[in-house]
């Protein structure tokens, strides 16, 4: 996957390397064909020492990008004065429920030197992987039904007593608010965006590209679907033209009714938000609940190990299913995401049946290897006498057969 093909020849890459969050890609080309030669360098991955100029390059490109994205957003009016009646909303940010240090002993620019400089082979698949997706049917199968779909990464596609939702919806070949840089998919979506059928309503956990992904809104705002968010994220919807009466933007607890019998809660998470240096923890992040006639699912988004998940199982549990994300940890940020025995133990706190882990085994964002988060997931799950639903990219579960394991990860190895 990641070899030169002979497309690439004429190219004379001069440093192409992948490092994960901060992928920087960076081509030496004639200007009269680099935009023709841009959309290539998908092919065009050589992992390759990193010399003085060309950390140089990369950081003044990073720099770029940084100021293209631009600074905080612009709340007016109705958003700003929700935003500032948040008790969620301290001394011009938003914070956690407890303190959580983004990074732990260590800093922005030593973390993006480490992500230049660390080689990681096996931070994805040595293959092209390849899924094809169930069908779904164009209308609900029932009015008191539960069936999911892994889209991969933290897309879900759900259908719960009746009414559906997207949830994170991420189709783009990279995780970046950039097109062109970015990690890339380790598969393409197993099933197109406009195969989805009519929707409910759109689940946005937070702000980041690799949950908000621009892309996919512009497709899905054609189809005239409603869009629940938190608290500031439906600033950015405005700003890629969905009409403000199609965003609904919730805080923590606050809850609204879909149709007679769903009930849609924002509930606390432990994590930040942003998309550019410039606009850090400006908007809110969330999970979810998703509470019907029948059923009960809970949506981690992302998130670090808190006491707040105790807090929502003792309000709401038991759930049905969690959605619960295991993968993108390390030392350095772990307050801001699980290793999967955390998840293990939130997926207990929350009085969870079963457990469909998230946000995995589609993009490198991390030091470990692609696989380490489910391996180590399956022996915690064992140990802790809990269910595990791990269906193929594109596999539908319904209850009450939603507990499997495909292990479709080991024929990928």
């Amino acid at each position: 996957m990641l070899n030169k093909p002979d497309a690439c020849d004429g190219l004379q890459p001069r440093v192409i390397r992948n490092v994960g969050l901060l992928e920087i890609v960076f081509l030496h080309v004639n200007n009269d064909a680099f935009i023709e030669n841009t959309i290539m360098t998908e092919k065009c991955i050589i992992k390759d020492g990193l010399t003085r100029r060309s950390f140089l390059e990369g950081t003044a490109g990073l720099v770029c990008t940084t100021l293209f994205l631009g600074c905080s957003p612009n709340f007016k009016g109705a958003r700003l004065q929700a935003i500032h009646s948040s008790s969620n909303y301290k001394n011009g940010v938003f914070v956690n429920s407890i303190p959580t240090p983004l990074y732990t002993g260590t800093n922005f620019w030593k973390v993006s030197w480490r992500w230049m400089t660390t080689s990681n082979e096996f931070g994805e698949p040595s293959q092209e992987l390849r899924f094809n997706s169930d069908v779904i049917s164009s209308n609900p199968l029932s009015n008191n039904g539960l069936q999911v779909m892994w889209v991969g990464h933290s897309t879900i596609w759900m259908e719960i007593d009746g009414k559906r939702f997207l949830i994170d919806p991420m189709w783009s070949k990279r995780s970046s608010p950039i097109g062109m840089f970015g990690p890339a998919r380790f598969f393409d979506t197993p099933i197109a965006l406009n195969q989805v059928p009519k929707l409910d309503g759109v689940i946005i956990s937070h702000d980041h590209a690799d949950h908000l992904d621009y892309a996919t809104i512009k497709q899905l705002k054609k189809t005239g679907v409603t869009f629940y968010v938190p608290l500031g994220v439906g600033y950015y919807l405005e700003s890629w033209d969905i009409p403000k009466d199609r965003i609904k933007e919730l805080d923590w607890w606050d809850q609204l009714s879909i149709g007679k019998d769903l009930t849609l809660i924002a509930t606390p998470a432990r994590h930040f938000s942003g998309r550019s240096l410039f606009d850090q923890n400006s908007t809110l992040w969330s999970s979810w609940i998703f509470k019907g006639r029948e059923h009960k699912v809970f949506f981690s988004g992302d998130s670090g190990m808190f006491p707040g998940f105790k807090t929502i199982g003792d309000k709401y549990g038991p759930f049905d299913i969690t959605f619960l994300e295991i993968a993108a940890y390390d030392a350095d940020w772990k307050n801001v995401h699980m290793v999967p025995e955390e998840a293990v133990q939130a997926h207990l706190d929350l009085k969870g049946k079963v457990m469909l882990p998230i946000h995995w085994g589609t993009f490198n964002l991390a030091f470990h290897s692609w696989t380490e988060p489910v391996e180590r997931l399956l022996i915690s799950a064992k140990k802790r006498n809990i269910q595990l639903s791990l269906p193929k990219p594109g596999q539908i579960v319904s209850l009450p057969e939603i507990s499997i394991n495909s292990y479709w990860w080991k024929s990928q190895i």
